[in-house]
């Protein structure tokens, strides 16, 4: 949804990533793939950080939405650098693009920032884990005990 979102306000012409297509088609596409990038992230990084939390006991609203505020960075940047290597492009031009996003459209990653609070408040309503128990601690094994 993102990456559509992004598409229909930063591009005005259709870009030559697939082709030729109609606007609807490559709003289309970057939404499709976008929703499949935050799927991604949302596993490799939201569920760990719901456990660590959950861990640690943190479970009121805040520590959600700041992680996730985290997550959606992290994930735009990967996404980007990722994406980067899949072009003729190098590393450097790839970090370059980044910096320069950074600095003259600082939009486009406070829209990933805003999203990732969306969607980690949206997760704590859902999964509620200040309602739950906290989840055990590792058992560790004790000093001269039998195995």
């Amino acid at each position: 949804m993102f990456l559509g979102l992004q598409a229909r306000l930063f591009w005005r012409d259709a870009p030559g990533l697939a082709g030729p297509g109609e606007p609807p088609d490559w709003v289309l596409m970057a939404t499709l793939l976008g929703l499949l990038a935050g799927a991604i992230a949302m596993a490799v990084l939201g569920l760990p950080a719901h456990r660590l939390l959950r861990r640690r006991r943190r479970t009121a609203l805040a520590p959600y939405v700041l992680a996730f505020t985290a997550i959606g960075l992290v994930g735009w940047c990967a996404a980007l650098l990722i994406a980067s290597a899949f072009g003729p492009a190098d590393l450097r031009l790839a970090l370059y693009m980044l910096a320069d996003t950074v600095v003259s459209r600082p939009a486009v990653p406070l829209a990933a920032a805003a999203l990732g609070a969306l969607i980690g408040a949206s997760f704590w309503a859902i999964a509620r884990p200040d309602r739950t128990a906290p989840l055990p601690e590792p058992s560790t094994p004790r000093p001269g005990g039998s195995a």
